[in-house]
């Protein structure tokens, strides 16, 4: 039973994360900047996967074992991290409910509340509601990221960088900075933010049909061949120097673990530039204050 109940969970959480990128290319949003306010906060699409907690982008990635090996943290640099995990995430749910600490019932209770609070405002009102939450996790996630370029390395940053990148997969073409280092004009990239939009609604289409279908035999293998044809619809319209200059800025492949957060430490990349410590090779060294 508890297997099925995480499966449900994890299906659910699937096809919300695949409505959420319709709505985010659909408004222009930087789909690498979601916060975790509530359900979606876990970005999934083609060609990236989940995204850890604690926010998403690179603090929510330090979250996963594999990367935090990945990276070779020191110990005290994991502190760092966790101390500003917590502090953004406090940031976070200022003035929301305790979801973490309610029942099953309760928490519906409260998803329902909020629901029925966001129904009630009028189309203007929930706009002015969605530009301002788009601005607050803007201007955290743009905190935090700061904050974490002080604890980490430079090396260390370039690497969580390249991770972040393929975690968000295609959906990183669609982000400014991405966007300018390809030299992608406006028509470019609105182009590319219509092609995962219309592609987000058939895959949410085909696999709200296979799950209200009960047929959900070889869903995993459904969802990643379906990703598969996105990711490669979106990419065959870039030009070949774009797609190499993305390639390289996601740098090396990074084995992410099943189930993302908290799993396993996972196999490190192998020929990394200077060996296992990354550009300098060796382990990393806190500069000298």
């Amino acid at each position: 039973m508890q297997k099925l109940r995480w499966f449900t969970l994890s299906t659910a959480l699937a096809l919300f994360a695949v409505m959420a990128v319709q709505v985010d290319a659909q408004q222009g949003r930087p789909q690498g900047s979601r916060g975790q306010g509530g359900p979606g906060g876990r970005g999934g699409f083609p060609g990236g996967g989940f995204q850890g907690g604690g926010g998403g982008g690179k603090l929510g990635l330090l979250r996963i074992d594999a990367v935090k090996k990945e990276l070779e943290l020191l110990d005290e640099q994991s502190a760092d991290i966790e101390k500003l995990s917590e502090a953004m995430r406090a940031q976070r749910s200022a003035g929301l409910p305790d979801f973490r600490n309610m029942t099953d019932e309760e928490r519906r209770a409260a998803f329902d509340k909020l629901r029925a609070e966001r129904e009630a405002l009028s189309e203007a009102d929930r706009a002015k509601q969605d530009e301002e939450r788009r601005a607050q996790q803007v201007a955290q996630q743009k905190e935090a990221d700061a904050k974490l370029a002080e604890i980490l390395l430079p090396h260390q940053m370039d690497r969580l960088n390249q991770i972040e990148l393929q975690t968000q997969g295609i959906r990183a073409l669609t982000t400014e900075e991405v966007a300018k280092e390809l030299g992608l004009s406006d028509a470019a990239k609105a182009d590319l933010e219509a092609t995962i939009q219309a592609s987000g609604e058939k895959m949410r289409s085909e696999m709200q049909a296979l799950v209200q279908g009960g047929n959900r035999d070889g869903l995993r293998e459904k969802m990643q061949e379906l990703a598969k044809g996105i990711e490669e619809s979106v990419l065959a319209k870039l030009t070949q120097a774009q797609r190499d200059k993305f390639t390289e800025m996601k740098g090396e492949k990074f084995d992410m673990p099943q189930g993302g957060f908290g799993g396993p430490g996972g196999q490190r990349g192998q020929g990394r530039p200077g060996g296992q410590g990354g550009a300098g090779g060796g382990r990393p060294q806190r500069p000298a204050q």
